[in-house]
């Protein structure tokens, strides 16, 4: 299972098979409703079989589409560690699935590209933030947003002090400790001042900076580290990663909850978190009528078309209705009496907007012009 970023939303936007099925589901980490999640998923994949069949796809195509999907429903492993939502991205020869530290709304959605706005928070690097909870004992990375945190996987960090101790048994005989790929390197010998404990401790530093370092590279989301005050100034010192907390989480973290972390970081980079999105809302009422903000419907979808729109909001239940003229790639209404329209032109505005490397962000109505469905800020 991958982790939902920027980079998996360009895999989902730009891979060329159709169609796309885009499945949301709440589940649960815990409790009695946890037994339910796998047959709920179930009845979620009869509903795509039977709308693939009705969209005209034959039904032996239908069912080989969904069959990579029925299996991973099946395999008891799969569901052992759930967040509080799961989304499936389902394609001919495509199966994306992502644990997701938000509380979804149960949806099925059949297009011609991935439906992403569920997932939007998880876009945004104001919308989100990291926690690293470090300890001798355990290491523990957080993806959280301000209603919920995924506990993230920490590829090649040691899982606790002594086991890095083991892993830096020759290093230690040869007597060599980096302070950092930006530093110089530091020798340590037997008249050395240092206590053997202190050595231990930051090579430990050092091997969790080097893993999260790697990590999080290309992410510009604020990361709050949850330790004590030796340990967490012994990390600071050997991250590159530029976007950290001033504040720390004080104190050994082992004690304390993925949930309980997360509340007590959130206040440490609170004032971070949606500072972009307020400044863009700010620029978007002040454009209007400028030329550099537009809330009109279908010149809105025109925009996103044309690459125009630097930052695009949209409402969570929000629709625009219309069709494309695939020769001129205009938007249009509607035809007055015709057939009704499977395809929502707000998320074919979505999809070109973050193809071509705008931002977006959910929005409530009232935070819009005229209440509008969804409202753009232009980059020209």
């Amino acid at each position: 299972m991958e982790r939902f970023s920027s980079v998996e939303a360009a895999v989902l936007l730009e891979q060329p098979n159709r169609p796309v099925l885009s499945i949301f589901l709440p589940t649960h980490p815990s409790g009695p409703d946890k037994q339910q999640d796998p047959l709920r998923l179930r009845g979620m994949l009869d509903q795509a079989e039977l709308k693939l069949v009705t969209g005209g796809l034959a039904k032996g195509d239908a069912a080989a589409l969904l069959e990579p999907a029925r299996r991973l429903a099946a395999d008891e492993n799969f569901w052992l560690q759930q967040d509080e939502g799961l989304a499936l991205f389902i394609a001919p020869g495509f199966l994306r699935s992502y644990q997701l530290p938000l509380n979804l709304q149960e949806q099925l959605v059949l297009d011609d590209y991935a439906h992403l706005r569920p997932l939007l928070p998880l876009l945004a690097d104001d919308q989100k933030f990291f926690v690293l909870a470090l300890s001798e004992k355990e290491i523990r990375l957080l993806r959280c947003t301000e209603s919920g945190c995924l506990t993230e996987p920490l590829a090649d960090a040691p899982q606790s002090l002594a086991q890095n101790e083991q892993f830096s048994q020759r290093e230690r005989y040869l007597g060599f400790y980096s302070r950092g790929s930006g530093s110089q390197a530091r020798f340590y010998g037997q008249s050395d001042a240092s206590s053997r404990e202190e050595l231990a401790q930051e090579h430990f530093a050092l091997r969790v900076a080097q893993a999260l370092d790697t990590e999080l590279n290309g992410e510009k989301a604020p990361l709050v580290i949850a330790g004590t005050q030796e340990l967490a100034h012994m990390l600071r010192q050997r991250l590159s990663y530029p976007h950290i907390a001033a504040g720390i989480v004080a104190g050994n973290p082992e004690h304390l909850s993925a949930e309980e972390l997360q509340r007590c970081a959130l206040p440490l980079v609170a004032e971070q978190l949606g500072l972009p999105r307020r400044q863009a809302l700010e620029k978007l009422h002040a454009g209007l009528g400028t030329g550099r903000a537009e809330a009109q419907r279908l010149p809105l979808v025109q925009a996103a078309l044309d690459g125009r729109v630097e930052t695009l909001f949209v409402t969570p239940a929000g629709q625009i209705r219309g069709r494309i003229d695939m020769d001129s790639r205009q938007a249009l209404p509607e035809l007055p009496g015709g057939p009704a329209l499977e395809a929502d032109l707000l998320e074919l505005a979505l999809a070109s907007t973050l193809r071509q490397g705008g931002r977006a962000y959910l929005a409530q109505p009232e935070e819009l012009p005229g209440e509008a469905e969804a409202a753009a800020l232009l980059r020209y």
